[in-house]
């Protein structure tokens, strides 16, 4: 008598009273699904055309009493050899930047790799947190500075942000 049973998805032959047609079966390993990342959903196709940077906040009593005490972002002078504005910050301070991708139409568009985040800080006038929202840079401010930072999504770089940590009076 030979019979059809279903075996770890797959049709498998029976012969008699256990005997096989097709030999010994190994279960099949399951495959992975992809799961949609929520942040993307929603979102205008890409590719990234463009990557901006720049001030989310700035915490100046993050470690008392975080979220609490913001002051507003503003530059003096410029940085770097293109002459660009500097964000002006103080030792003590919390800050996050953020990067926001657009694509042809200028629309926040779905991008395939996370950002990578690149800060040329020689002196040592920041120290950057981990962090899982990979569109955000997170740190505190250690001591006087200048940083230049630049992001990159999907090969497509970002504006440079120069940052000038000040070691005069705070203005607050």
């Amino acid at each position: 008598m030979r019979r059809s049973f279903l075996c770890a998805g797959l049709l498998c032959a029976s012969i008699g009273c256990g005997g096989s047609a097709q030999g010994p079966q190994t279960p099949s390993t399951p495959v992975p699904t992809a799961t949609p990342d929520p942040h993307k959903a929603g979102l205008p196709p890409g590719p990234v055309k463009k990557l901006e940077i720049g001030v989310h906040f700035i915490d100046i009593n993050h470690g008392a009493d975080p979220g609490t005490s913001l002051r507003d972002a503003y530059t003096s002078g410029t940085c770097g050899p293109s002459a660009q504005p500097c964000w002006i910050l103080f030792p003590g301070e919390f800050v996050q930047l953020d990067a926001d991708q657009t694509n042809a139409q200028g629309q926040e568009c779905q991008w395939t790799d996370d950002p990578t985040w690149t800060e040329d800080d020689p002196g040592g006038a920041i120290h950057v947190r981990d962090n899982s929202q990979k569109f955000e840079l997170r740190f505190d401010v250690q001591k006087p500075g200048d940083v230049r930072v630049q992001a990159t999504v999907d090969g497509v770089v970002s504006n440079e942000l120069w940052l000038r940590v000040s070691g005069g009076a705070k203005p607050y």
